[in-house]
């Protein structure tokens, strides 16, 4: 009796180990740090079609180049690497009076290709430099896709010099890298999905 009761005790212990180390396995493939990315974004600025750019007031007039002023500022892209399609950015531009450039902007691909996968995407994009020739530093953020990205996450870093106006001959370079994974499926088909 002491034996059998030992006996399924043990059993017990080893499906238990089992399904343990079974769940382990399946979740290796998904765990949270994804596919790396990484590639070329290239970028070019379309004519201004906005606003005209609002000139800022400095308490001095330090600044070096250009004058301190936020403008809105519109681009055509175009990405290699892990993403790999065209894309149109929109966003803002402002001079500070330091020297020092930010620019924040939303970058939307109507249809891109990400691992053999494809569809729409809409990525964040924010960064700085230091000064009018200094290389770019930012990040990147997916908020929203479509098709078969629409469960697409993911979030990195991009750098570079970027288009330096008079410098550039057409396109600026940018490099990037990062992370993405596919989240859980949405029942969203065909239209933009924000997470």
């Amino acid at each position: 009796m002491k034996n059998s009761i030992l006996a399924t005790w043990r059993r017990a212990a080893v499906v238990c180990l089992l399904v343990i180390m079974g769940s382990s396995l399946a979740f290796a493939g998904h765990s949270g740090h994804g596919r790396k990315v990484e590639g070329l974004w290239e970028y070019k600025p379309l004519p201004p079609s906005g606003p005209p750019p609002t000139i800022l007031a400095c308490e001095d007039d330090a600044y070096a180049f250009l004058p301190p002023m936020i403008m809105t500022l519109a681009e055509e892209g175009r990405w290699t690497g892990t993403f790999n399609g065209m894309s149109y950015e929109a966003g803002t531009l402002v001079i500070h009076c330091t020297g020092r450039f930010s620019f924040s902007a939303t970058v939307t691909f109507s249809d891109v290709e990400v691992h053999g996968k494809h569809g729409g995407l809409v990525m964040r994009v924010e960064g700085s430099k230091t000064d009018p020739i200094a290389d770019w530093y930012g990040s990147w953020t997916l908020v929203a896709g479509t098709g078969e990205l629409v469960n697409l996450r993911g979030r990195g870093d991009w750098w570079g010099p970027g288009y330096i106006p008079g410098v550039t001959v057409e396109w600026g370079e940018i490099y990037y890298d990062g992370r993405i994974k596919w989240s859980r499926k949405s029942s969203h088909r065909g239209e933009y999905t924000k997470w």
